[in-house]
């Protein structure tokens, strides 16, 4: 069977427009059948801005997309993000993933760290740690906020500036001008007194070094003297620890000899004290002997 060129013409810019159009959905779409592809996880609080389809980068360039989103598993917090990656990504077992867009104004994606090299590579269906980074979105909440304090306080300055307030800050500052300009003469005398106080000092401070410098082998030997004199006084001190300490224990080795001589001091203050009141009722016993005769009642 013959055909005739405009058919073929027409046939190989069929076949070449399937090819073109092929590619462009490979491209678009990402279908990527031919490549082996591996799965992993990760979760997420927040995970407005991407969707089923989006990048997946690590360090920056795209090695696969987002597979799918899932609730976290065992009743945690946050939404768990399936991520299908080229089979040869390095994913290392210290990477983390977190939310990026590229530019301001750009679309989301999850970007993943490479990690370290000496870390060991996450095998498939692993978790891929998350860490979270503020979006632009949920920044517009205390920005909002921020926005409204910040008119909050400009209407606040504005009341406080008012013609009043204004006029009454010009009064002040005329009225602290002339003070000024009458007590001008006082002010340059107060400063001039200042001055030579401060002169004065200087050269006070300049002659207590000097003496200082002057005195400076004096004061090390009167430091040495008392650095002597206090050695001495640590050894008086010492000595007369000792001294007690062998006075005590000479005190406790003699308690009961002791207590005797003090028992018999207390008998000899007795005696003594009756001796006394004796001699002061009758006297008369220290010239004679025999006591008188009772006197006989009639």
């Amino acid at each position: 069977m013959d055909y005739r060129p405009s058919e073929i013409k027409a046939g190989i810019f069929i076949l070449v427009s399937l090819v073109v159009l092929a590619s462009f959905l490979v491209v678009i779409l990402g279908l990527t059948h031919w490549e082996n592809t591996v799965t992993y996880r990760t979760s997420f609080s927040y995970v407005g801005g991407i969707e089923e389809g989006s990048l997946v980068r690590l360090a920056g360039m795209e090695v696969g997309r987002v597979a799918g989103f899932s609730h976290a598993a065992d009743g945690a917090s946050g939404i768990q993000v399936l991520l299908e990656v080229n089979e040869s990504t390095p994913i290392r077992a210290n990477s983390e993933a977190f939310l990026s867009t590229i530019g301001l104004m750009g679309s989301y994606y999850v970007e993943i760290t490479p990690g370290t090299p000496d870390a060991s590579r996450l095998p498939s269906g692993a978790l891929i740690p998350s860490k979270e980074v503020t979006g632009l979105a949920q920044m517009s909440g205390p920005m909002t906020d921020m926005t409204s304090q910040a008119t909050v306080l400009l209407k606040r300055l504005n009341e406080l500036l008012n013609d009043d307030n204004r006029r009454n800050l010009s009064e002040m500052l005329m009225t602290l001008n002339r003070v000024t300009a009458d007590n001008a003469d006082h002010l340059a005398v107060l400063l001039e007194n200042v001055n030579r106080l401060t002169l004065n000092l200087n050269r006070t401070v300049l002659q207590v070094n000097a003496l200082l410098a002057a005195n400076d082998s004096s004061l090390q030997q009167t430091m040495q003297q008392v650095q002597v004199l206090l050695g001495e006084s640590q050894t008086m001190v010492a000595r007369m620890n000792q001294t007690l300490q062998t006075m005590n224990s000479t005190m406790v080795d003699h308690r009961q000899e002791l207590a005797e001589i003090l028992d018999h001091s207390i008998r000899l203050t007795r005696n003594l004290q009756e001796f006394s009141q004796t001699i002061k009722e009758q006297p008369w016993n220290l010239v004679r002997k025999s006591y008188p005769p009772e006197r006989k009642l009639p």
